[in-house]
């Protein structure tokens, strides 16, 4: 399966945001907002979703849009990402437990100020982190991939430097 976009999984939540939208229009800042995405890809998902040109900015009914991400959402493709993010997710509390079984008292690092947990840097093509035990390496990856989720076009950037997020 192709990797789909990382902002498939901002689509149930933007679509149920998109009921109670106070504007009939979008613009590239509020389409960041309610998908969770940078600048360069909001210009993306406008062209890609039929924006008009109105000035020198572009702009979308939001009626419509929400018609495009309600279809998008019952693609195979959508659907097939969505699933696979569930049983990764699914995943990561499976070995949380397992680690608990086991005897591994893991504890989930704190995030630091850039969003990344105590000792870990994060840069394009770099993973670093400083760790004492085992059992604080676990905390550092599980804090993580817990964070990672909640601001993947803060992450790609990082790891692939702003030039090539998509």
């Amino acid at each position: 399966m192709a990797r789909q976009p990382e902002w498939f999984q901002q689509i149930p939540e933007a679509i149920e945001r998109l009921a109670a939208f106070p504007a009939p229009v979008l613009d590239r800042a509020a389409l960041e907002r309610l998908m969770g995405v940078g600048p360069r890809t909001a210009i993306r998902l406008l062209h890609r979703f039929g924006a008009w040109q109105a000035g020198h900015g572009l702009l979308i009914s939001a009626p419509a849009l929400r018609e495009q991400l309600v279809a998008l959402a019952d693609s195979p493709p959508c659907r097939q990402d969505l699933q696979r993010r569930r049983r990764l997710a699914d995943l990561v509390e499976t070995t949380g437990r397992d680690w608990r079984a086991r005897g591994l008292r893991v504890t989930e690092a704190s995030a630091g100020p850039a969003g990344l947990p105590a000792g870990v840097t994060l840069e394009a093509g770099r993973l670093e982190a400083r760790f004492g035990t085992l059992e604080d390496l676990l905390g550092q990856l599980l804090a993580l991939a817990r964070a990672i989720p909640a601001d993947p076009e803060q992450f790609r950037r990082r790891v692939q430097g702003p030039d090539n997020v998509s």
